[in-house]
């Protein structure tokens, strides 16, 4: 069921405080990923790495190609990866990450991870995006389009 962008707001602040994430944030990168669609999914055809296939498939009961396909694909609020996901403790069937409160969890934690391990925000924000802060010669990130995407969404959520 597609939530009211009110009720994800909500879901949002919750998860801002138990992850100590900035507001701001997290609603920028929904805006970005799936603009407050939480039944967003896309499958990402070059994705390469995975999770514990053989694993999940047998846990979840589905085919081992199935297992393999939703983990490479993106889910919810926050178009979590299924591979993410597995690697974050999620052992549920992937339609569940459209859920708000799970999708945001695990896309949350993601974050905060990121935000942990890099030096600056932006860094976080390209990794969430690509995997890693890999950058140009000039300094530009390769998803630079991205960053300043998430980063104008910021300014529209600083005040809620």
């Amino acid at each position: 069921m597609r939530r009211d962008k009110d009720v994800i707001i909500e879901i949002a602040r919750t998860k801002a405080r138990e992850f100590e994430i900035p507001l701001s944030l997290i609603l920028a990168v929904i805006k970005k990923e799936s603009d407050f669609n939480n039944m967003t999914y896309r499958y990402e055809a070059g994705w390469k790495y995975h999770y514990n296939i053989e694993a999940f498939s047998k846990m979840t009961k589905t085919s081992f190609n199935s297992e393999k396909h939703l983990q490479a694909t993106s889910w919810g609020l926050m178009q979590v990866m299924g591979t993410v996901a597995r690697e974050l403790g999620f052992i549920g069937y992937f339609t569940e990450l459209c859920d708000p409160g799970i999708g945001l969890h695990y896309g949350c934690k993601k974050l905060k991870l990121l935000l942990d391990k890099y030096s600056t925000v932006n860094d976080a924000i390209a990794s969430y995006n690509a995997g890693s802060p890999r950058r140009f010669p000039n300094g530009d990130y390769e998803n630079q389009g991205y960053v300043d995407g998430v980063n104008e969404n910021i300014k529209e959520f600083l005040k809620v």
